[in-house]
């Protein structure tokens, strides 16, 4: 049985006719086909874990996503919705069929072996046994099923994240629930535009930071020598052991989810700023409010600006106000670039008219840490 690790709820926004177009990295050409034949594995969840995803996360999320995510310029959700958004992409990423490999599989699957941030794991593995031991435990097909099975067993988002070593959840799932809980969510809508977001195979997936992971690494671990000094204020050891930890959970600034053709949900590190250390006039070094436009100036990638980014207007932790914000036509173009680049196989899209632009940025206009994949030029 065909069994979707990309749900038919968002498959059916990006359908006509209940068919899909399909482009295929490696043959260069898009198909239509049927939504049930999309993003499908056979047999990969048994009929429990699937009865789970149907009546547990999907169906609530629909509701949610129907009703509330894909209309309006003003997007309201109390705590409960949040969680459940949140638990969806969490369970989205866990079940792609990426998760489902090695750290050498990945990397060969991607394409990545030029890619900064391989490079520097690769040299902490070799180096580091803790390091070696933390990233095998991470990168493992092993916990698939089980994994998707306790994430789906505990109710709680935040039960998850903040489960103990004894208590039978996995490294990568306590990661991917970190992620989850601390990622900052904006909504981006192209209607106005004129062009559409593709939906690829890997959701989520996104480029690193020109300055790399390298640089972030030294910075904070020249912090982290500070904590020893008795100056130092408690609030501030507070916040650097935060970004420290952070860091291991964030390796990439951004993620892009395609909700619908014209909608996106995007989630960004909050521990951005870790990356752009600044000196006072007093010399001290200190990190610039996370809205500080001249701080994501810097961001090698020209369409992922910070001004993209709308805050979440934050009540009591209880209600959260959401500013849609509309892309120009070269924004999102650059956003499918960044998507395409990030795919192995396939991207489904809705209008070919309305990503053809997305192909003549790709070629001629986007830059990428690890260079390009693919070569759009034949659909321009």
């Amino acid at each position: 049985m065909n069994t979707h690790y990309i749900p038919r709820l968002l498959l059916k926004h990006f359908a006509e006719e209940n068919k899909v177009c399909v482009y295929d990295s490696a043959t260069a050409s898009y198909t239509r086909k049927k939504i049930k034949n999309t993003f499908t594995m056979e047999d990969a969840f048994d009929e429990e874990l699937e009865n789970a995803f149907a009546t547990k996360l999907e169906g609530p999320f629909g509701d949610l996503l129907n009703h509330k995510l894909l209309s309006g310029e003003k997007i309201t959700i109390d705590r409960r919705e949040n969680l459940l958004m949140r638990k969806f992409m969490m369970i989205n990423a866990l079940r792609s069929p990426l998760t489902n490999h090695s750290w050498e599989e990945i990397v060969e699957i991607t394409k990545t072996q030029n890619h900064p941030s391989v490079h520097m794991a690769e040299f902490m593995r070799r180096f580091s046994p803790e390091f070696r031991e933390l990233f095998n435990s991470v990168y493992s097909k092993n916990t698939y099923i089980s994994d998707l099975k306790k994430a789906m067993e505990i109710e709680s988002l935040e039960d998850i994240s903040g489960a103990k070593e004894d208590s039978g959840i996995s490294i990568k799932l306590s990661f991917a629930a970190k992620y989850a809980m601390a990622a900052t969510v904006a909504f981006w809508d192209c209607t106005d535009s004129g062009q559409e977001f593709i939906l690829p195979r890997l959701q989520g997936i996104s480029e690193m930071d020109n300055k790399g992971i390298v640089h972030k690494s030294i910075v904070l671990a020249d912090r982290k020598e500070g904590l020893e000094k008795e100056w130092l204020p408690e609030d501030m050891k507070a916040e650097i052991m935060s970004m420290l930890y952070g860091s291991t959970i964030f390796s990439d600034n951004y993620g892009v989810y395609p909700l619908s053709p014209t909608r996106a949900l995007v989630c960004f590190s909050p521990y951005f700023k870790a990356f752009f250390p600044m000196k006072a006039a007093n010399s001290r070094i200190t990190y610039p409010p996370l809205l500080d436009g001249k701080q994501f100036a810097m961001h090698f990638y020209k369409p992922m600006r910070l001004e993209l980014f709308k805050p979440c207007t934050n009540n009591n932790n209880s209600i959260y106000h959401y500013s849609v914000k509309q892309l120009t036509a070269a924004e999102t173009q650059g956003i499918n670039a960044l998507m395409m680049n990030a795919e192995t196989e396939e991207f489904v899209f809705h209008d070919y008219e309305k990503i053809r632009g997305s192909f003549k940025y790709y070629d001629n206009e986007a830059v990428f840490a690890g260079g390009k994949k693919y070569d759009f030029r034949h659909l321009e």
